[in-house]
């Protein structure tokens, strides 16, 4: 008799073990699951804020003409950028440099050299074109390309 109750205990004890195991291994891959769509919705909110605030930038345009393909800061660190005029004698400048997408308002007349500007966010390339009045610009951030063309006024 005593020999029958120790194997129900012993069986009882090891289904609330594997019930336990399995529990636990249930949550993790819940876990696990829902870290992953969150490090994916990060990422594409940092594409879409990206591409977003470049397009919102190039609406600020006040007049038709107001935005063109320039070269900015001076000598071996010059780069292609996209000047936005925003006001009379005033432009802002996007461009990338040195891993990072930069912005910087200035009067028309003014040079700067590149680290002056305001970090945008961290991409790994920033590619446009302007023509046909439109605006196509690439960027590429952690890898996933994303891309947007803007009409202009």
């Amino acid at each position: 008799m005593k020999k029958n109750h120790s194997i129900s205990l012993i069986f009882t004890m090891s289904l609330i073990l594997l019930f336990t195991v399995l529990s636990a291994l249930v949550l993790y891959m819940g876990v696990e699951s829902y870290n992953r769509i969150m490090d994916r919705r990060s990422d594409n909110i940092s594409s879409i804020s990206t591409i977003a605030y470049i397009g919102n930038k190039l609406n600020q345009a006040y007049v038709s003409g107001g935005v063109y393909e320039d070269t900015v800061g001076s000598g071996v660190f010059e780069t292609s950028a996209i000047r936005i005029k925003v006001d009379e004698g005033v432009s802002t400048v996007i461009y990338y440099y040195n891993g990072y997408l930069y912005e910087y308002t200035l009067l028309d007349e003014w040079t700067f050299t590149l680290d002056l500007g305001e970090r945008i966010c961290k991409v790994d390339s920033f590619d446009f074109d302007i023509y046909d009045n439109y605006v196509y610009y690439t960027v590429v951030i952690d890898g996933n390309t994303h891309s947007m063309k803007t009409a202009l006024r």
